[in-house]
Order: C-alpha cells, then structure tokens, then sequence
C-alpha cells in the first residue's frame, strides 16, 4: 500500500516538475524575442536595468529643481549606474552642441530607462513648460504601472500554482484518503 502511495505521489510531482520547466522555457523563449531597443514607452521596464526609469526621471527632475541646464542634467545622468549611458548621453550633448535638433541629437534608438527623459525634456524645451514637475508625475505613473503590473504577475501566479499543487495533492488524497476507505469496504461485500 505505502509503494503505490509513494509511486503516485512521486509521478504527481515528476508531472509537475516537467510542467514548470516546460512553462519556464517557452518564457525564456518569448523574453529573448522580445526588442530590447527602439523608441518604447516610458512604461516599459526592462528587467536587466539596475536603475529603473523612474529613478532616472526623478534624478533629472531633482537636477532641474536645482537649477542644472539640460546639457549639463544628460552629462550627470550619463554617469550614474557605472556610466552605462555616459557613451551615449554624451553623444546627444555633442550633437546639442553642434546644433541638432533634440530629436535629431537623440536619434532612433533611446535606452528604455531613458525614454520618459527624452520625451519629457523634449516636450518642455518644445512648449517652455516647466519640466520638473512633468518629470515628477511621469516617475509617480512609471512607478503606478510597475506596481499595476507586479501585481497582476502575482495574481498570475496563484492561479498557475492551482495546477501543480493540485497534480501533487490530489493523488495523495487518493490514496491516503479514498483508497483506505474502500479497502476497508471490501470485506464487507465479500
């Protein structure tokens, strides 16, 4: 009886493993299909960023308030995290510089933790609005959505987890529930 039990219950938790892993590959498959570069929304989160984008709006921001010109704010936020975008955040200075218009000096492909500050600064120097509180409300919504969608990837996983526990359990329920009972049944139809 404790071999079938455990036979079971072993199956029940070999299926299930293989099931996660078949679930993790097809997600690795469709994150390594997705473009990581090209003009994107700033809502969009890359998982690999180290500093997200609501941070980098906050920090230009904070460097308008204090009175930083533009040029100077791409310079100081290409030297934070390591100077991951110093290449780049200098690049777009020099074609300020040169007379570029901002489009232009930014080109095509922005980093995506950087999209909320192109379009935002872009819009402002554009118009003449004040651009530290638009920088503000864009981090506070960047930080909304983020929220918005961690939450709802942690409501996904309670109803994928219905599965596994349910190939686990069940059978366990079987056996050590159902089975003993009909066991003890059948001396008495006999």
């Amino acid at each position: 009886m404790e071999v079938l039990i455990l036979a079971v219950s072993s199956f029940a938790l070999v299926a299930s493993f293989l099931l996660w892993l078949l679930k993790r590959r097809d997600a690795r498959r469709a994150q390594a299909q997705e473009p990581t570069a090209g003009a994107s929304s700033a809502s969009d989160v890359a998982p690999g960023d180290t500093l997200d984008a609501a941070l980098y709006l906050d920090l230009a921001a904070s460097m308008l308030a204090a009175g930083l010109p533009v040029r100077a704010l791409l310079h100081h936020l290409g030297q934070l995290d390591g100077g991951r975008y110093h290449l780049f955040l200098g690049g777009v200075v020099i074609k300020l510089d040169a007379g570029a218009t901002w489009s232009q000096a930014w080109g095509e492909t922005v980093p995506r933790s950087l999209t909320g500050v192109h379009s935002a600064l872009g819009l402002s120097l554009e118009t003449g609005a004040p651009s530290a509180d638009f920088l503000r409300i864009l981090a506070d919504r960047q930080r909304r959505h983020r929220q918005r969608s961690l939450e709802k990837a942690a409501a996904k996983l309670g109803v994928k987890l219905v599965v596994p526990l349910g190939l686990c359990s069940l059978p366990a329920f079987i056996c050590l529930g159902v089975v003993p009972v009909l066991i003890a049944m059948i001396p008495s139809l006999l």
